[in-house]
C-alpha cells in the first residue's frame, strides 16, 4: 500500500508564504510570481458509450496516478489596475489488467488550462475582475485482449 507524502504540501506552503508583494509607490507596478500546487479527489461517473462507471478517487489515489503536474501564476498590479494569467497542468495515468491477465487496459488524460484576468481596483477592498479562460482535456483508452487492441 501506497502512502502519501506530505513533504510537497510542506514545500508549496512555503513557496506559496514567500510569494507576497514588496509594499510599492501608488501608479508603480508589482509583478509577482507563484509557483502552486493543490490536491484533489475525483467523484462521479465516467461514461464510454452505454458503459458507466462510479468513480471516488481519494487525494491519495489521485497522486498514485499523477505522471506530472504544473501550477505557475503571474499577477502584474499597480494600485488601479491589475493583469493575472494563470496556467496548470495535470497528466494522469493508469494501467490494469484482468486477474488472469486476459484482458489489460491503459488510460491517459490530461489536464491543461489557460487564464486570464484584467481587474480595475474600485475601492481600497473592491476589485472588478474579468477573465477569460481556456481548457483542454483529452483522453486515451487503450484496451487489449487476447484477440485484439482497441483504441
Amino acid at each position: 500500500m501506497k502512502r502519501f507524502s506530505q513533504r510537497p504540501v510542506v514545500a508549496a506552503l512555503i513557496l506559496g508564504s514567500c510569494a507576497a508583494p514588496a509594499v510599492a509607490a501608488e501608479g508603480d507596478w508589482q509583478h509577482t510570481v507563484v509557483i502552486y500546487g493543490m490536491g484533489a479527489a475525483l467523484d462521479g461517473d465516467a461514461t464510454i458509450g452505454d458503459l458507466t462507471v462510479p468513480i471516488d478517487l481519494s487525494m491519495s489515489d489521485v497522486f498514485d496516478a499523477l505522471e506530472m503536474g504544473a501550477m505557475l501564476a503571474y499577477r502584474a498590479d499597480n494600485g488601479t489596475w491589475s493583469f493575472t494569467a494563470d496556467t496548470t497542468f495535470m497528466g494522469l495515468g493508469a494501467t490494469a489488467e484482468t486477474d488472469r491477465g486476459l484482458v489489460k487496459a491503459d488510460v491517459d488524460m490530461d489536464q491543461f488550462t489557460l487564464m486570464g484576468t484584467l481587474g480595475r481596483r474600485l475601492t481600497p477592498h473592491l476589485e472588478a475582475l474579468f477573465t477569460i479562460s481556456y481548457v483542454d482535456l483529452s483522453t486515451d483508452l487503450k484496451v487489449t485482449g487476447p484477440l485484439q487492441t482497441r483504441q
